[in-house]
């Protein structure tokens, strides 16, 4: 879905958006006016701590419905906070949009991004019973800000979604959770795969994602649509990982989906990297899972993984500082 159509829902008086990047002035003059063309009333905007700091300079002043119509929050996080999602609640029901687009203008046109949206509630597709863990993770993230923890506090006591239940449809990673790849490794436990075919904003230099799906669920393949400039995996360190790797330009790349192939695929999409800081503890991430994806519903992004070269042929060989061997792959500032 669109997300400027999932705005545009009508009868969701409250709205919490996360995301890494945060444009306050696209926000304000796109994102905003959509949601209260829908009937939002009450909106908490959710960002990553350092890219806002980096960011004040250009718009300090400018946002002139900041704290007035919405509220923005930096919450906890031990690396990034990277999350992309877009919840809505009314009364008795919501929605939920999730994906890799940032509140920017890259996220909502210019980049390749993906995203996923459902209706919540007892006549929604899902009865959310995910709802609660979410918005208390969301909450003991934010403790110091009021505000924001006020903010989600009443939002909790407005409950109407069941306690408990099935799995939930994502994996959410932050302070004081399971890694992402652990979580995925729980849940596909009896599962093998032989390709997997992904698309990715960015790397890490030694590959350390495709090192543990070999090493977990037997990945000897994979093809990597990405934007060149944008990749730092070494060629000289992908032997080490025993995933043959190829490489299919996608100027723009900014989608977060990896698609496992064997006996029967799975897939994954969200805003997690193919990087370790994405999905061995270091970031605050959220991933939708597809236990039994169909392949026609995901046939656009696996066409982005065609035309692929050897990855020796594509990317630039780097030259590693001397220091232990998972040095580079646990830099929080590599997203």
């Amino acid at each position: 879905m669109n997300p400027r159509d999932f705005c545009l829902q009508p009868d969701l008086p409250i709205a919490i958006l996360a995301c890494f990047h945060f444009d306050p002035l696209f926000f304000e003059r796109v994102v905003l006016p959509a949601l209260r063309q829908g009937g939002t009333e009450r909106v908490l905007v959710l960002a990553d701590r350092g890219s806002v700091a980096e960011a004040i300079p250009r718009w300090a002043g400018q946002a002139v419905n900041l704290g007035r119509r919405y509220l923005l929050a930096l919450p906890t996080a031990n690396g990034a906070f990277h999350p992309k999602f877009m919840l809505r609640l009314g009364a008795r029901g919501g929605a939920f949009w999730a994906g890799s687009g940032n509140l920017s203008t890259g996220g909502w046109g210019l980049n390749q991004e993906v995203a996923a949206a459902w209706t919540l509630g007892p006549e929604g597709e899902d009865p959310a019973h995910w709802l609660e863990d979410l918005l208390s993770a969301l909450r003991t993230w934010c403790a110091g800000d009021d505000l924001a923890t006020e903010f989600l506090r009443q939002v909790i006591e407005r409950r109407w979604w069941p306690a408990g239940g099935p799995t939930p449809p994502f994996l959410l990673q932050g302070p004081g959770r399971e890694a992402l790849f652990d979580q995925l490794r729980r849940r596909w436990a009896s599962r093998r795969f032989d390709k997997l075919r992904l698309a990715t904003g960015s790397t890490d230099e030694r590959g350390a994602f495709l090192r543990r799906a070999h090493d977990e669920f037997g990945v000897s393949e994979a093809v990597i649509a990405g934007d060149p400039t944008r990749l730092t995996l070494d060629p000289n360190a992908l032997d080490a990982t025993g995933v043959r790797t190829n490489v299919a330009s996608q100027p723009g790349m900014h989608a977060k989906f990896y698609w496992f192939e064997g006996d029967a695929p799975g897939a994954v999409l969200g805003s997690a990297n193919c990087s370790a800081a994405a999905w061995f503890g270091a970031n605050t991430e959220l991933m939708l899972v597809y236990d039994e994806p169909d392949p026609e519903t995901f046939a656009p992004l696996l066409q982005r993984t065609k035309d692929a070269l050897p990855a020796h042929e594509v990317l630039v060989a780097r030259a590693h500082e001397s220091g232990p061997a998972d040095a580079a792959e646990t830099a929080p500032w590599q997203i």
